[in-house]
């Protein structure tokens, strides 16, 4: 993120900069570089806030799921299955599963490690 703002703000004051001794573009350069920087932390306030929002989504859905759960339970202790309750249960873990935070961990990762290659075949030696 920093080096995007570092380019970004590079590539404004190559066409802003003013030359020696003129201070009304430098004031200019100022403004618009306050004005990015704004933009930027109106950004990353907006991601912050997006991130948060997802927790608090997941975590409404996670609590979902266990009361439904202790519910059948509860059900299934005393001897009676309320079909009712077990597609309530069923509703509430695929919400739960279609949640990004639940994506984004059942995602395999990928190994830091290149795959190994395969050898290549010998070529024949000439005498």
């Amino acid at each position: 993120m920093k080096a995007t703002r570092v380019l970004l703000l590079g590539l404004l004051a190559g066409g802003v900069v003013p030359a020696a001794g003129q201070g009304h573009g430098h004031d200019r350069y100022e403004r618009i570089r306050e004005s990015v920087e704004q933009r930027f932390r109106l950004f990353e306030e907006e991601q912050r806030r997006a991130a948060e929002w997802e927790h608090q989504q997941f975590l409404r859905r996670a609590r979902r799921f266990v009361r439904e759960w202790n519910a059948f339970v509860e059900d299934y202790n005393r001897g009676k299955v309320d079909l009712e309750k077990v597609r309530e249960l069923s509703k509430a873990f695929r919400k739960l599963e279609s949640s990004s935070w639940w994506r984004r961990a059942a995602k395999p990762k990928r190994s830091r490690r290149p795959g190994r290659k395969k050898a290549a075949p010998e070529k024949p030696r000439r005498p």
